[in-house]
């Protein structure tokens, strides 16, 4: 019985990784939107572009990547699953403060009010340093941002988070990310707005 129950196996993965390793050779990218930015600091310019994985533009994404292309070498993210009903991604390029080199933002939408961003640095390759979500606040348009608010020259992340302990859900926490050690670390100072 048991060795039945291993050949199964067996044949299941087999057949999984075959279709899988087929699926993957029919991949096609489709770029939504780029952006052209020097990242390293080296005098050219990389080309950031926001890249739709899938069949064709009129279908619904398999997932979204970042690719960087730099001189001759292309760089991908790890594909991001994004919730179809609640599509709404793009890219942009924060410049955390003056001795930081720039990062890649791609936000997304993961559901009714629900934003994510991830963050990727740019170092001969993409790097993810950061993937912070928020359940956002029902009345807000900008649920997450980057703003300076201490006046110390870095830009802080800012994302408004449901409040579950109340009740009614809609009193906001506002959690505050400072960025160290080369990514945004939730700060101590998280209040109610």
């Amino acid at each position: 019985m048991n060795r039945i129950i291993i050949v199964c196996l067996v044949v299941c993965v087999y057949m999984v990784l075959g279709n899988y390793g087929n699926a993957a050779e029919d991949v096609k990218y489709h770029s939504v939107e780029s952006i052209k930015y020097d990242l390293d600091n080296d005098g050219e310019q990389e080309i950031i572009e926001r890249i739709f994985v899938g069949e064709d533009l009129e279908s619904l994404p398999d997932s979204w990547v970042v690719r960087v292309t730099s001189k001759d070498k292309s760089y991908l993210s790890e594909p991001i699953i994004e919730t179809p009903l609640f599509s709404g991604s793009s890219i942009e390029i924060i410049n955390v403060s003056d001795k930081v080199t720039p990062i890649i933002a791609l936000w997304y939408s993961a559901g009714a009010y629900a934003r994510v961003v991830e963050l990727y640095k740019y170092d001969d390759g993409l790097v993810l340093v950061n993937n912070i979500g928020c359940g956002g606040y029902v009345f807000s348009d900008e649920p997450m941002r980057f703003e300076d608010i201490d006046s110390d020259g870095t830009l802080e992340l800012i994302a408004l988070q449901r409040d579950w302990s109340n009740d009614s859900g809609i009193i906001p926490i506002e959690e505050i990310y400072n960025f160290r050690d080369g990514k945004y670390i939730l700060s101590k100072e998280s209040e109610r707005v």
